[in-house]
């Protein structure tokens, strides 16, 4: 067999198997998958940055509220509540997990939560993960003395 027949043969097997084994080599790689938005009212209020929206679990991203077992954490918890009031909540998933839990950035009566539990002093900014998008309403509510920046330590 000639050289030049061996080498288009061997062109041919190595595209053959280029295409089954890496499609992407040969379509243009698939849009992102749209963000999954969960719609509904909350079951359950676990804290000031966690409840269950349509049997999930869902954390705010970006925020800490005090823990349920601090003497802040009935009170954030209450506010949540609060902001939540009786109407549907909105959460876009972000494609994140924390414990099992759905991370998203949520909203109710027209308010983002985890801005406003920051704006209101029941929680603060976790930079590494809201990338400094409530930095100056902490600020804002630490110089306030709103929510838990007026309770004693």
């Amino acid at each position: 067999m000639p050289r030049v027949e061996i080498v288009l043969i061997l062109l041919v097997v190595v595209s053959i198997l280029a295409w089954r084994f890496l499609p992407g080599w040969f379509t243009p790689p698939s849009p992102a998958p749209a963000a999954e938005v969960l719609e509904g009212e909350p079951s359950r209020i676990a804290d000031g940055d966690t409840f269950t929206l349509l049997g999930r679990r869902v954390r705010l991203q970006g925020i800490d509220a005090p823990e349920m077992d601090t003497p802040d954490g009935p009170l954030a918890r209450d506010h949540m509540t609060t902001l939540i009031g009786s109407g549907p909540v909105s959460c876009t998933d972000t494609g994140q997990r924390s414990y099992d839990r759905v991370v998203a950035v949520c909203h109710a009566g027209g308010r983002e939560l985890g801005a406003a539990m920051v704006e209101d002093g029941w929680a603060v900014e976790i930079r590494r993960f809201s990338g400094g998008r409530y930095a100056e309403l902490e600020g804002a509510a630490a110089d306030a003395a709103r929510g838990m920046h007026a309770t004693p330590d």
